[in-house]
């Protein structure tokens, strides 16, 4: 080699030995950093909280009354979709509502929609096949019981009468 040392077989081998084994630590490496930031996850369908199933049942938030269940999914859209059940389970003339906690970044958005609109009735939670969606950024969903009554004598609004001490948090898994 002009310019430089020319190295004997035993050392070349040594040489190309120590390389391949600098190169397989890095790649090592590189690997290790893929599936812990979730790259791998989400190349080979999704993260661990796909599917999660939800109760409110036992939780802080369970009030007699009412009860609500359901499933937290990843879509094939990448978005985090919530469907469910919401059943008013005593015939004492109030409703039941079920209060919906977003946590995006460091806000967090309430979604009022979901209440039974009186006595012994059920709803589905997400009104759609799909349930109700949230971009795949979202930090958490909580969920929280309630029982409604109506405001006035004309019924034409609701009100939350008595609530769960605090959320359940529903997803992520813990």
């Amino acid at each position: 080699m002009p310019g430089g040392t020319k190295l004997s077989g035993r050392s070349r081998r040594l040489a190309v030995g120590f390389l391949v084994s600098l190169a397989s630590a890095a790649m090592a490496g590189v690997i290790v950093l893929l599936v812990e930031y979730g790259v791998v996850q989400r190349l080979f369908g999704g993260s661990a909280t796909e599917n999660v199933r939800w109760t409110t049942t036992g939780t802080s938030t369970d009030i007699a009354g009412a009860y609500a269940e359901g499933e937290v999914r990843r879509g094939s859209d990448e978005r985090i979709h919530l469907v469910g059940r919401l059943q008013d389970t005593h015939p004492d003339g109030k409703g039941t509502a079920l209060i919906i906690s977003v946590a995006h970044g460091d806000r967090v958005e309430e979604v009022t929609d979901y209440n039974t609109g009186g006595a012994n009735h059920s709803i589905d939670i997400g009104m759609q096949p799909t349930g109700r969606s949230f971009p795949d950024t979202i930090k958490s969903i909580s969920v929280r019981e309630c029982l409604t009554a109506w405001a006035d004598e004309t019924r034409t609004r609701l009100v939350l009468d008595r609530c769960g001490t605090t959320p359940a948090l529903i997803w992520p898994a813990s």
